[in-house]
């Protein structure tokens, strides 16, 4: 059981960098920020070494919504 849960409209975010597919990205780019193990830039380069170069810029744009989203939030 935990009182820590946040609802992220990662669907939403998404379809706003130009993808529903992209969800998966808005959440991992909104849990980037509550890791501190790994900096933004590492998470980054992960994502730039396993998505598609075509799909690159969409889903930078995903995970900097996920991250925006959650430091609004907070």
């Amino acid at each position: 059981v935990t009182e820590d849960v946040l609802f992220v409209p990662s669907l939403t975010l998404a379809t706003q960098a130009g993808a529903p597919r992209a969800h998966n990205v808005v959440l991992l780019g909104a849990l980037s920020s509550r890791i501190e193990a790994a900096s933004p830039q590492t998470w980054l380069e992960v994502i730039e070494a396993t998505v598609p170069q075509k799909y690159l810029a969409l889903n930078r744009t995903a995970f900097e919504l996920g991250r925006k989203f959650l430091a609004a939030v907070e």
